[in-house]
């Protein structure tokens, strides 16, 4: 059959946005709401000495409330999986505020399962965030890839970063307990996110389409 440049056209996915102010400004969405949750997901290290205070935990305990956390990662590669097949837009959405609820929590909880509880379903938003959000905000990065995911990149360990003096702060200031105020920063973020995305065509991972080689020069 004879080569259709029409046909081949319609098999390449355009970028999101190719107008440079509107997709800065969608990058830039998707990196401050990656930095809100990853604020929120670095709580614990620092609010592990409280606890184990609180708990009369030994070393083993705390060893494994982190591995309640960490351990959901594992299913980061069913989460892209399934992306590929539906759209996992408003797993992304969510995490901030997810995230947000469960780890705020963590110091007024009554006991140790309640704890491990909180923790894994802040390790599952994160899994989702972490597999999917990075393919959402490649896509509305356009012809700016490396800017985009630097940015992406930088949000997440400015979060990091900025996560451990705020909840000692905030456990200075109030008490462990006080820790349940820090909550609806990340739902703020997701309130951002919701609002900023829901126009936005193209970022369901679903359906993927074919694409052209990619070239290294064009990305940075």
């Amino acid at each position: 059959m004879p080569f259709d440049p029409s046909h081949a056209a319609n098999d390449v996915a355009p970028p999101v946005n190719t107008g440079h102010s509107a997709n800065a400004r969608q990058v830039l969405t998707m990196s401050a709401g990656h930095g809100l949750h990853d604020t929120y997901s670095a709580f614990l290290p620092p609010l592990l000495p409280e606890l184990i205070q609180r708990f009369s935990m030994t070393n083993a305990d705390a060893g494994v409330l982190s591995a309640f956390l960490q351990f959901p990662s594992v299913f980061q590669p069913i989460l892209g999986y399934l992306a590929d097949r539906i759209s996992l837009r408003y797993l992304v959405i969510l995490a901030p505020g997810v995230t947000a609820t469960a780890m705020s929590l963590l110091g007024i909880a009554p006991h140790y399962a309640l704890i491990a509880f909180l923790l894994t379903v802040a390790g599952l938003s994160s899994a989702g965030i972490h597999a999917i959000g990075p393919v959402m905000a490649g896509r509305v990065s356009g012809d700016r890839l490396g800017r985009g995911m630097s940015l992406w990149m930088v949000g997440g360990e400015l979060g990091r970063t900025i996560g451990p003096i705020l909840v000692v702060s905030a456990v200075g200031w109030f008490g462990l307990e006080g820790t349940a105020w820090l909550m609806p920063g990340g739902w703020a973020a997701s309130i951002l996110l919701f609002l900023r995305l829901r126009g936005v065509s193209g970022l369901d991972t679903a359906h993927p389409q074919a694409h052209p080689p990619g070239n290294l020069a064009r990305v940075a």
